[in-house]
């Protein structure tokens, strides 16, 4: 078994509740998808509103305000509903918000502590034997920074990732209904980042692995020097154990130096790409209004939506390469918990 597999046992138990703060959080991103429309209503029907123009409006579920009931076009009333329509929603959804990442934190502690009591359980269960198996500074790591990790990818790293292709699938559909060339530049670009989430996935795991066990070798060396301080200095041993530490803490630091220059060089590959795509969503759009497909308010709203699927395109990017991070640590632990011990309890 995988050790993503391996943590589903224990995460299945909290689904439930995470199943609930994943249908929140898509009727929050699902109102928060419809503000650019009310944006662009702004533009179309304050602003820049022509009773000439038979250009379709981007008002979609929100031509109701458009009827008369709510105000004529570049009135102060149509302003006043609009913004009192933009208000509701903005505190529904940050409402919904608030109480999606109240329970998904719950939950996730509710799973470290389960990890952290069974991991625990485990160790004074083992046989002395197999526990000196592993250094202090390992065991440290699995115990502690491992759970929390590993619970971090289940209660948030899986939520993102579910907003994200939520995000996308909902504004492509969106784009989709008011030109399908809209649709062009991110069907474009996906293969380039697609091939550039591989890379930065395979690099990400090796990078968090080496930092994983050299976090592991400076709780070890740290752990030991604490435990043995006065033999160091009864033997004067401490300008030797200073080179130890400075070798530890330097492999550390080259891990985490590394660590830096993978993140800002793929960092720099998808900022590159979003901003091309900001760019060209933005000279296809101007160019829709030129011809007469588009009013200035749906040009940018969906602006708005592409420059949302990039957003949320390097999301699921971040969140692939912080996956990483829970995979390794959540093996860690896998391989702890199937120790057997070489000397079982009598009934």
């Amino acid at each position: 078994m995988n050790a993503f597999g391996y943590g589903m046992r224990y995460w299945k138990k909290r689904l439930p509740c995470a199943v609930f703060c994943q249908l929140i959080g898509y009727i929050g991103l699902s109102i928060d998808l419809l503000l650019p429309l009310l944006s662009a209503m702004f533009v179309d029907y304050i602003l820049d509103y022509n009773p000439a123009d038979q250009l379709a409006s981007g008002a979609g579920i929100f031509s109701f305000l458009i009827n008369g009931r709510f105000g004529e076009p570049k009135t102060w009333q149509l302003f006043f509903s609009i913004t009192a329509v933009f208000a509701v929603l903005e505190i529904i959804r940050e409402a919904l918000i608030y109480l999606r990442n109240v329970l998904f934190q719950q939950n996730g502690i509710w799973m470290e502590n389960e990890l952290r009591d069974i991991t625990y359980k485990k160790l004074v269960d083992l046989d002395s034997s197999t526990v000196s198996s592993y250094n202090a500074g390992e065991l440290l790591t699995t115990l502690s920074a491992d759970i929390i990790t590993a619970k971090e990818m289940y209660c948030r790293i899986l939520l993102m990732m579910g907003d994200s292709f939520f995000v996308i699938a909902v504004t492509c559909v969106l784009l989709a209904t008011y030109s399908s060339w809209m649709l062009l530049l991110p069907a474009a670009i996906a293969p380039i980042l697609l091939f550039a989430l591989i890379r930065y996935s395979r690099a990400a795991r090796r990078v968090s692995t080496n930092i994983r066990n050299c976090n592991a070798d400076m709780n070890l060396n740290v752990q030991e020097n604490i435990d043995a301080v006065r033999l160091i200095r009864s033997f004067a041993n401490e300008e030797l154990e200073e080179h130890k530490f400075d070798r530890v803490n330097g492999n550390l630091k080259n891990a985490y130096l590394e660590q830096v220059d993978v993140s800002a060089k793929y960092g720099l590959i998808f900022n590159v790409i979003r901003q091309i795509a900001y760019i060209a969503t933005i000279a296809i759009g101007t160019l829709m209004v030129f011809i007469g497909q588009f009013k200035v308010g749906v040009m940018t709203a969906c602006v708005t939506y592409v420059l949302r699927i990039m957003d949320f395109l390097t999301q699921i990017n971040n969140c692939v390469y912080q996956m990483q991070y829970g995979i390794v640590s959540m093996g860690r632990i896998m391989d702890f918990l199937e120790k057997k011990t070489k000397i079982p309890q009598a009934e």
